[in-house]
């Protein structure tokens, strides 16, 4: 084979194989719903937690894993802060109303993104390499995120007991948007020249209550 024809294969491996999000398997995903209290923290992260890759070859290019704060996962990410910050009830009270309340202003993800390539860990920049994109449908309308953060380290090292996928030489991202109201489907798109990836959250639907119709 050629030299020319090996580059040309090596690109289109690196656009086209890509590790989609995976469902997890830990029950219903619900949006809002946050009655099951007894369901460990480590669960309710993989719940709400996706990862994809971009490989060129057997090589990772890029890998992203994010977690979705719906208000399903705030309420048990403020439980696990407040279990783990050892608060009195009046301050866990406080932490968890404070938390759940800026899940219905906002829509918010936690992002990590871990690449060799440092000019495509450029996504709080004004034009970054990779550019973030959220469907809340199922067709092509999208909206851009409000804000973009980069984390500092020192944030990073404290993310890491609530995200242990957080790896020290990754970098972190807040990701915001407008607030989604019980969204379907969540589809967040982290794309550009070198690969696009898609994160996605399907809910399930809720079932009717046909009792007092009985």
């Amino acid at each position: 084979m050629s030299p020319t024809f090996l580059r040309a294969l090596a690109i289109i491996c690196l656009v086209t194989t890509v590790l989609p999000g995976c469902s997890p398997t830990f029950g219903a995903l619900r949006w809002s719903d946050v009655s099951d209290i007894s369901l460990p923290y480590k669960r309710v992260l993989e719940k709400w937690t996706r990862t994809a890759a971009a490989y060129e070859g057997l090589e990772t290019r890029f890998a992203i894993r994010t977690t979705c704060f719906s208000p399903g996962f705030v309420d048990a990410w403020a439980r696990e802060r407040a279990s783990r910050a050892d608060l009195l009830p009046r301050e866990a009270d406080d932490l968890q109303q404070t938390l759940m309340r800026r899940a219905t202003e906002e829509l918010r993800f936690f992002l990590v993104l871990e690449t060799r390539e440092p000019h495509w860990d450029d996504l709080a920049d004004r034009k970054p390499s990779l550019k973030v994109r959220l469907f809340h449908t199922d067709g092509d309308s999208f909206i851009e995120p409000t804000r973009i953060v980069k984390i500092a380290d020192n944030e990073m090292a404290d993310l890491r007991v609530l995200f242990p996928y957080a790896r020290v030489n990754a970098t972190g991202y807040w990701i915001t948007f407008e607030h989604q109201a019980e969204p379907s489907t969540i589809r967040l798109q982290v794309g550009g020249t070198p690969a696009s990836l898609d994160l996605i959250w399907s809910m399930t639907p809720v079932k009717p209550d046909t009792t007092s119709l009985q």
